[in-house]
């Protein structure tokens, strides 16, 4: 039997959550410039992290900025990700 604590419940998802956002970014990022980010290791660590941030902005504002300089192939990668978005792309 599986025992989940008070901490972990708190966090239940979030990676989840994040890896959809990270999809959905890359996919943005690919389309206006010809460059995957998923392809590279370095450029979805880069990418949770600064997801992370954001959701974790995003439960007390109602919408956060993601500025990655340099993501790949030499182009930034700016998004405002607004409270309504994140809910509509976690739903499932």
């Amino acid at each position: 039997m599986k025992i989940v604590t008070h901490h972990s419940e708190r966090n239940l998802g979030a990676r989840d959550f994040d890896y959809a956002l990270m999809t959905k970014f890359s996919k943005e990022f690919d389309q206006k410039h010809g460059s995957d980010p998923m392809e590279s290791p370095r450029c979805r660590l880069r990418m949770m992290e600064a997801i992370e941030k954001a959701r974790i902005i995003i439960s007390a504002d109602k919408e956060a900025v993601i500025n990655i300089d340099y993501l790949l192939d030499e182009q930034d990668m700016i998004r405002t990700l607004k409270r309504e978005e994140f809910e509509k792309e976690i739903e499932p």
